[in-house]
């Protein structure tokens, strides 16, 4: 029964990483052209939130170690990807006509953050930590 709840798990953290990626790039593709649109942004703090979740359950029912350098990098990269699109959030909700040139340069920045995260939980290593 544990292996399948770890099946599901893997399956919606993939999903929640996935959703995370495109949204990311809808941002970095759509926003110079468009007026931002703050249903993207919400999209992307609630699957980021969503993966969080998923990867600490991910965590605790496969037996890997909280205290794995790889695990702590993917946490510190993921709450710094989050912090970005809530300033992006915050940004846009006080100020909606801004940001047609940040929106696409820190969307750029947050996706190579985020590909960080995928590289350290792919390899298992981290770049973060040396």
């Amino acid at each position: 029964m544990l292996d399948y709840m770890v099946y599901l798990l893997r399956f919606l953290h993939i999903l929640c990483v996935l959703g995370l990626l495109g949204l990311t790039s809808v941002c970095i593709i759509g926003i110079p052209w468009r007026k931002p649109d703050i249903r993207w942004l919400w999209g992307i703090l609630v699957l980021g939130c969503c993966a969080m979740v998923t990867g600490t359950f991910l965590v605790f029912f496969s037996k890997f170690n909280f205290a794995s350098p790889w695990i702590d990098a993917a946490y510190i990269l993921t709450a710094a990807v989050l912090m970005g699109f809530s300033g992006l959030f915050w940004l846009h909700k006080h100020n909606p006509t801004s940001g047609s040139i940040r929106w696409p340069f820190a969307s750029v920045v947050l996706l190579l953050l985020f590909i960080g995260v995928i590289y350290d939980a792919i390899t298992k290593t981290t770049f973060l930590f040396g």
